[in-house]
């Protein structure tokens, strides 16, 4: 497995896609306000909070080193974590996946990317709070980052996670302008379907106008590498902008492999809306 640190290749792409000089302007006295017009932004990972039905959720925030230096828009990412990393603590969702490519680059790293933790609730109730955190955590993040750019959003997730993110994206097609999932499937009761493969129909239809990367092991064991194989199947013979690749000796946990691929993110920073 690849080193989890993101080739440089990949972060001078990135900066300069987004215009960034690389720098370090962080907030370093109190207040630090969002930089919006009021004070420069706190840079790094900031805990924050929502309301959904009366209940309060915690989800991360990471802020690019050169966020109060640049005057270029910014791409933001939103990541959906695995199972193992529901609950409350605000931390777990942080430390699989993009998480740690994020943490490894952090002077560098081009994108505000958006860490919603869904609550450690089974079934359909919990999988419906994750949904709606995720994506009112990406609204807060475009209407309190003045620079946050609506135009290049970009959705990730893992196992889990690109489950609930198949769903997210098939309910809310035009916020994303890339998407890719790891070792997942859709769910397609999940989004009104009476079988699974009438999902994959559903779901290549809703998300047409969505450039897909897929990523899959072969043998992996908790979610089906099959499942991929069908919905590119589903996608591309829709006329989706659809690409899977799959690890032919990966198991489920490949995801480091994934974020470390320079060739990804710059496929992603070239997507926009």
């Amino acid at each position: 497995m690849r080193s989890r640190s993101l080739i440089t290749t990949l972060i001078l792409a990135g900066v300069a896609a987004c215009g960034g000089d690389g720098g370090s302007s962080g907030c370093v006295t109190a207040p630090c306000t969002n930089g919006g017009g009021g004070g420069p932004a706190a840079t790094g990972f900031q805990s924050k909070t929502l309301s959904d039905g009366g209940t309060t959720y915690g989800y991360q925030v990471f802020i690019p080193a050169n966020y109060n230096s640049t005057s270029a828009s910014i791409p933001v990412i939103v990541f959906m974590h695995g199972s193992s990393e529901k609950g409350s603590d605000n931390v777990a969702q942080t430390t699989v996946g993009l998480g740690p490519a994020v943490k490894a680059n952090a002077s560098t790293f081009p994108a505000i990317v958006v860490f919603p933790q869904g609550p450690a609730i089974e079934g359909t109730v919990g999988n419906e709070i994750f949904d709606r955190i995720t994506v009112t955590a990406l609204d807060k993040t475009l209407a309190e980052y003045s620079k946050a750019d609506p135009k290049r959003v970009y959705l990730t997730g893992l196992s889990y996670g690109g489950i609930r993110g198949y769903e997210v994206a098939y309910r809310n097609p035009t916020k994303f302008a890339a998407w890719v999932p790891i070792s997942a499937s859709i769910c397609g009761a999940c989004i009104g379907a009476s079988t699974q493969a009438q999902g994959f129909q559903m779901a290549a239809v809703g998300l047409k106008t969505v450039p897909i990367w897929e990523f899959h092991g072969q043998n992996d064991t908790q979610v089906s590498v099959n499942d991929s194989y069908a919905i590119k199947t589903a996608f591309t013979g829709n006329g989706d902008p659809y690409t899977l690749t799959v690890y032919p000796s990966g198991g489920h946990v490949i995801w480091d492999d994934v974020y470390a691929r320079s060739d990804l993110w710059t496929w992603v920073y070239q997507k926009s809306r």
